[in-house]
């Protein structure tokens, strides 16, 4: 559907009455990240993020500027936060 009277059509609302019947819940639903032993490297990542964001969102940046906003992200410890968010995601209990 690409336009707002294209959404407006009964075929268009079976379409979504059809979807919206089939969706299942996430099966992380309910996670909460604990980011204490990660506090450092999840700020970092947060700043790196936000240092780079405006610029992402608009698609105003070339290769170059991607790799270094990645290497930055590799710096600020994705890598270690990214684990310990996989751990605790392993670990959780989901009821």
């Amino acid at each position: 559907l690409t336009t707002s009277e294209d959404s407006d059509t009964p075929e268009a609302k079976k379409k979504l009455d059809k979807f919206l019947e089939n969706l299942e819940p996430s099966p992380i639903l309910g996670f909460n990240f604990d980011r204490k032993s990660v506090e450092s490297e999840a700020g970092n990542v947060e700043q790196t993020i936000f240092e780079y964001e405006k610029n992402l969102k608009t698609g105003a940046f070339d290769e170059d500027y991607y790799q270094e906003f990645l290497d930055k992200l590799n710096t600020a410890g994705i890598d270690r936060l990214i684990e310990e968010v996989q751990a605790q995601l392993d670990n959780w209990d989901r009821k």
